[in-house]
């Protein structure tokens, strides 16, 4: 009986063994494709600077506590999985889908409040902070940026299931322990 069990968990041992090597090559997978994004994305960025002056391109064109306040396309969620795990996922608001959700909660009343200006206001594309005409490098720089941050969040997702995976595998080392002393 004790024998059988020890086969069990050998075998359970060596497939988790496995899934956190494929684990491991996924991870460094993405931490590669990150790299090589936020690389393009930086050089993008550079390259639009070179073409806007280093003036129009710069921390001084981002929000700051004084800004008006803004809406953010883009939030981080996390989800239960079906196996009750933690993950995280991207919730994306399109600028279209934000305005009509906003314009839609608003009362209809001929010509337009002040409160739904202050929330057109509210929504921008992050690209506006530059100027109107931003070149093309620009554009580029905010996907490659913006494909960035999916990739962080699946790196994350991926560190997630290896620490689940140490701790389980732990628990089976010991269980194998276990049996192998009850077997002396």
């Amino acid at each position: 009986m004790e024998k059988a069990e020890l086969t069990t968990v050998v075998k359970e041992l060596d497939d988790m063994a496995m899934r956190m090597l494929q684990l491991m090559k996924e991870y460094i997978d993405v931490k590669s494709t990150l790299e090589e994004l936020i690389k393009s994305g930086s050089l993008h960025l550079a390259k639009s600077r070179y073409i806007m002056g280093n003036r129009s391109v710069s921390a001084l064109q981002l929000p700051s506590e004084d800004s008006n306040e803004f809406t953010a396309l883009v939030k981080v969620l996390s989800v239960k999985d079906p196996n009750d795990e933690v993950i995280f996922d991207l919730n994306r608001l399109s600028l279209s889908d934000l305005s009509k959700d906003v314009k839609s909660r608003q009362p209809k009343v001929k010509g337009e409040s002040e409160e739904t200006n202050n929330l057109d206001k509210n929504i921008q594309d992050p690209l506006k902070w530059f100027g109107v005409l931003v070149p093309q490098n620009m554009r580029q720089a905010q996907s490659s940026f913006s494909k960035a941050l999916e990739y962080v969040l699946q790196g994350t997702n991926l560190q997630l299931e290896m620490m689940r995976l140490k701790v389980n595998y732990d628990i089976k080392l010991k269980k194998k322990k276990e049996l192998l002393d009850l077997n002396i």
